[in-house]
């Protein structure tokens, strides 16, 4: 491929992209939308023009600004990390209610498998 070639196509593909271009570079909020609509319907004039339609008339989200609270400061990291143990060794102090496990319905036998109880009957069997 020689270098006409290759700068030909570099100009087309920013051509084709121009309207996700546009959204983007300007922050709309529905940027990733237009290149989603460009990318799959550009390549009819219509999806195109829609695109680019919807990236130059959308309006550009501007940042929020954080207001300043008054009240009592924030703590610190470290404030924030001993906060954080104290209450997990809380945690782990207070005991932990576990429950009892029942033992499966069925049949189990002793370890030399001379007699076996029948837990749905209630009795041992040799």
């Amino acid at each position: 491929m020689n270098f006409a070639a290759l700068l030909i196509f570099s100009f087309a593909a920013a051509f084709y992209f121009l309207p996700a271009l546009i959204a983007s570079s300007r922050g709309t909020k529905h940027s990733g939308s237009i290149m989603a609509i460009n990318l799959l319907f550009g390549w009819t004039i219509l999806g195109w023009f829609a695109a680019l339609i919807w990236a130059c008339t959308e309006k550009i989200e501007e940042p929020e600004v954080a207001e300043e609270i008054d009240g009592p400061p924030r703590a610190t990291a470290g404030e924030q990390i001993t906060a954080f143990f104290a209450k997990a060794k809380k945690q782990l102090a207070t005991p932990v209610a576990v429950p009892q496990r029942q033992a499966p319905r069925g049949k189990f036998s002793d370890k030399d498998g001379a007699a076996s109880f029948n837990r749905e009957v209630g009795r041992w069997h040799n």
